[in-house]
């Protein structure tokens, strides 16, 4: 196979020594063999290079397809023990048994707080005085 673009064609001497006419035709043909040696060892590397960039591609993906699914698997694994369930926005429902049963934990039921008749007056009174404080400032 010939390499036009490596094969040397001037009749200068390679090392830049003056040589006699015989001498320039050997420089040639040595060169030309030289850069056909030089043009056949890089396109062996090539080949080689490209060859193991495929194969390192090739395991790459392989390696992608088996993580996908040993996290598919385990996705599914864990959502028939019911573990690791998103949580969803908003207020929690309200339990539906007591005993267990139900998929949303049980709340304990707020205690109920009474107030005195004298807690009531004394928040009665403080907004009965805002609200005439209110209307004394809209009357102006």
């Amino acid at each position: 196979m010939e390499w036009p673009f490596l094969v040397t064609t001037s009749p200068e001497p390679i090392d830049g020594q003056p040589t006699s006419s015989s001498c320039r035709g050997m420089a040639k043909k040595t060169t030309m063999q030289v850069d056909e040696g030089f043009a056949g060892d890089l396109g062996k590397l090539l080949r080689h290079a490209q060859n193991k960039a495929e194969s390192w591609l090739g395991q790459r993906k392989a390696i992608a397809e088996h993580l996908t699914n040993l996290r598919d698997t385990a996705n599914s694994l864990l959502s028939q023990l019911g573990v690791g369930e998103a949580r969803r926005p908003g207020r929690p429902r309200e339990p539906i048994a007591d005993d267990g049963s139900s998929s949303v934990a049980f709340t304990r039921e707020r205690k109920t707080f009474t107030m005195s008749a004298e807690a009531r007056a004394k928040i009665s009174a403080a907004q009965k005085a805002r609200w005439a404080k209110q209307k004394r400032a809209a009357a102006k």
